[in-house]
């Protein structure tokens, strides 16, 4: 687990798409194991404890944190999201590039 303070330039207001992040820190929680029980119990644990957080714990994200289970609708609010799957469309409508968390659906 780690919790990383934030501010700074990410919290600047911004013109690009990604919206600036005011909040004060950023929880990360990783872990791995090859055992199939051992990654259950963890992903309950972090689950309990996002929980016991509540409200203090947001699902924004950074685009460059999200994880298995994301989506880019934790980074980009709708109309900003309609905006770059447009821009996506018009300019890569081959899907040449690409990335992890893919803007168009």
């Amino acid at each position: 687990m780690q919790i990383r303070q934030l501010g700074a330039a990410l919290a600047e207001p911004t013109t690009g798409a990604a919206p600036s992040f005011a909040a004060p820190y950023a929880l990360y929680l990783q872990a791995s194991g090859a055992d199939p029980g051992v990654a259950a119990d963890v992903r309950a644990t972090q689950k309990r404890l996002v929980t016991e957080l509540g409200a203090r714990v947001s699902d924004r994200k950074p685009y460059t944190v999200l994880s298995a289970g994301d989506t880019v609708a934790q980074v980009f609010d709708p109309d900003t999201l309609t905006r770059l799957r447009a821009l996506e469309r018009a300019r890569d409508p081959h899907g040449v590039f690409r990335a992890n968390f893919p803007i168009l659906p």
